[in-house]
C-alpha cells in the first residue's frame, strides 16, 4: 500500500488486517516509472510519512517494504535504506508472468519452475495480463478476466506441485481496492 492508497481505504486496509493479511508499503504513485537519483531523499521521507500513517491507521507499525519495480523509485538506496531504518523487511516479485494467451507458454512454465528452485519456494509470483490478451477477455461473452487468471494459476500450481509444499493466493486487486470483504 502506499501512502495514498492509506488515506483513500483506511477502512479496507484496517479490515484486511484485521483478517490476518500483512501489507507491505510502497513507494507513493508519483515514483512509479520514476528513475531519477535526485529524488531519493524526497522518496524515503514519503515512505516515513506512509510508515507513521499505517503505524496510527492500524496500531502497529508495518513489517514490510515491497520495493515495487525495477524501472522506477522503488529500488533506489534511500528507500531500501530508509525501509531497513524503521524496521521494515524488503520484498519484491522474484517472478513476474505476463500472459499472453489463454495458456501458459513452455518457456513460461520452465522459467517458473527455475525461479521456484533458485529462491528453495519462497516465490512471490505477480500475474498479470497482457493488453492484447485483456482486450480479447473484454470482447468475450462474460468479459471476466478473474476466470482466466484463475486457469492461469491452476496451470502454474499444476507445473509447481510436487510433494508437499504450500500455496497462498491473492489477487491483490481485488483485495485491497475493489472489495475488502471478499472472502479469500
Amino acid at each position: 500500500v502506499t501512502t495514498e492508497e492509506i488515506e483513500k481505504y483506511p477502512s479496507q486496509l484496517k479490515e484486511l488486517v484485521k483478517r490476518g493479511h500483512q501489507l507491505a508499503l510502497s513507494p507513493a504513485s508519483t515514483y512509479r516509472g520514476v528513475q531519477n537519483i535526485f529524488l531519493g531523499n524526497e522518496a524515503a521521507a514519503d515512505l516515513k510519512a506512509g510508515y507513521d500513517s499505517y503505524s496510527k491507521l492500524i496500531g502497529q507499525p508495518p513489517k514490510w517494504y515491497f520495493a515495487a519495480s525495477s524501472d522506477g523509485m522503488g529500488r533506489h538506496p534511500s528507500l531500501l535504506h530508509e525501509a531497513s531504518d524503521l524496521g521494515m523487511k524488503v520484498s519484491y516479485w522474484s517472478t513476474v508472468v505476463c500472459v499472453d494467451g489463454l495458456n501458459l507458454r513452455p518457456d513460461q512454465l520452465d522459467s517458473l519452475k527455475g525461479d521456484v528452485r533458485e529462491t528453495n519456494g519462497g516465490s512471490i509470483i505477480f500475474v498479470t495480463l497482457s493488453e492484447k490478451i485483456k482486450t480479447k477477455v473484454k470482447r468475450s461473452e462474460d468479459g471476466d478476466e478473474s476466470k482466466l487468471i484463475s486457469s492461469i494459476i491452476c496451470q502454474i500450481l499444476d507445473s509447481l506441485s510436487s510433494g508437499e509444499q504450500i500455496f497462498f493466493l491473492v489477487e491483490l486487486s481485488n483485495v485491497a481496492k475493489d472489495d475488502a470483504t471478499m472472502i479469500l
